[in-house]
């Protein structure tokens, strides 16, 4: 049951409702203008020059009222108020509101009908420029929250990627200090292979270090050369 009634509350305030009433004003408030012209055309005209005009201009009048208050940014706000007061008149002539024979009773009857379809015209395509700005811009949001979800889409599929290339630096980060350790500990052992045991004295290579042990004067065996295959021992 409340679906039901969310679904009639849908339709009164869509879109689609404010035209169907905006419409059917127009049509009548159409046949109403082709009438009051036909009548005040010469009768000069040909029956279908007469029609056809007049009905030419109910379509055009009733359009310009339209196109007119629903483009009110446009012009000045006192526009549509006039063209609705026109309409307002049109009726009148067709209801035959300003003849003298008239009572108070039907006096009030033909203005108030004149004035609620000049109100009802201006009012429902006024609505109808709200809805459709409120169409627009919901249109708009749409996009906007379409064109956001892929961008958050990329930037996570970015982000997924830097991850994966950050995670895989740090892999390479450690194998590499594994390496660099593995290099020192190396350099390390060359370099102590290279140190006289006596002075603790540094040598570029195997052949100096060699003399030098010979002479050197921590050495207790000074004077006696030794070979490097001994050394190498």
């Amino acid at each position: 049951m409340n679906q039901f009634f969310e679904r009639i509350g849908y339709a009164i305030t869509s879109m689609a409702a404010v035209i169907f009433v905006l419409m059917m004003t127009i049509i009548a408030m159409i046949f109403f203008s082709h009438t009051l012209f036909y009548e005040i055309f010469p009768p000069e005209m040909a029956d279908w020059e007469k029609s056809t005009a007049t009905w030419t201009l109910a379509f055009a009048w009733e359009l310009t009222v339209l196109i007119t208050t629903c483009n009110t940014q446009f012009i000045h706000k006192r526009i549509p108020i006039a063209m609705a007061v026109c309409s307002g008149f049109i009726i009148l002539l067709f209801i035959h509101g300003f003849d003298h024979d008239l009572s108070g009773l039907d006096y009030f009857k033909r203005w108030f009908v004149g004035i609620l379809v000049a109100t009802i015209n201006i009012v429902f395509s006024g609505l109808f420029y709200s809805k459709w700005c409120e169409a627009k811009k919901q249109i708009s949001l749409e996009e906007k929250l379409t064109d956001l979800e892929w961008t958050i889409s990329h930037q996570h599929s970015q982000l997924t990627e830097t991850r994966a290339d950050l995670e895989k630096s740090r892999t390479d980060f450690d194998q590499l200090f594994t390496y660099t350790e593995e290099l020192e500990g190396f350099k390390a052992k060359e370099l102590q292979k290279l140190k006289c045991p006596y002075c603790q004295g540094q040598y570029a290579t195997i052949y100096k270090l060699t003399s030098h042990k010979g002479v050197c004067p921590s050495n207790p065996k000074k004077g006696t050369k030794q070979s490097v295959l001994e050394e190498a021992d």
